[in-house]
């Protein structure tokens, strides 16, 4: 990756939350990218928009459904082999992130629900019902 991308997309990580940044940070996109890159003999300038491509999915800049379309369109790689490229990258890179940032998700969704938990006191009479009604969360909704 050229060192001017390698900024800008530092620069457009930074801005993403920080559950987005350990995912997109925990699998090697730029090295995958390259290792595919050399099984497709792409020049370096194909190289180069591949990984472009790639970096403004990740950041959300450009659709995933429109990736293979843009590889043609912006590095010149062929139909066929964008299809085969694309199908790689969602095997190791989308897809490794895309269950990274679900789970960040899951865990800050659960840390919310635990500090509303701390605030909220339920009455006796939801205990009660919830026991009674077999566990019925519904009896912990203000009526």
């Amino acid at each position: 990756m050229t060192e001017k991308l390698t900024k800008i997309m530092n620069s457009e990580i930074s801005k993403l939350s920080s559950g987005k940044q350990e995912a997109i940070h925990s699998v090697n996109w730029a090295a995958i990218t390259e290792e595919i890159s050399k099984y497709f003999s792409l020049t370096e300038n194909q190289l180069n928009s591949f990984q472009t491509e790639t970096g403004l999915v990740l950041v959300g800049f450009a659709e995933a459904d429109e990736y293979t379309t843009n590889l043609e369109t912006n590095a010149g790689i062929t139909k066929i082999d964008s299809e085969k490229i694309a199908e790689e990258v969602l095997i190791k890179i989308f897809t490794p992130i895309a269950e990274k940032i679900e789970k960040f998700k899951n865990i800050e969704l659960g840390m919310q629900v635990k500090e509303k938990m701390k605030s909220h006191d339920p009455k006796w009479d939801q205990r009660i019902n919830f026991i009674v009604s077999g566990g019925d969360y519904s009896s912990f909704l203000d009526n």
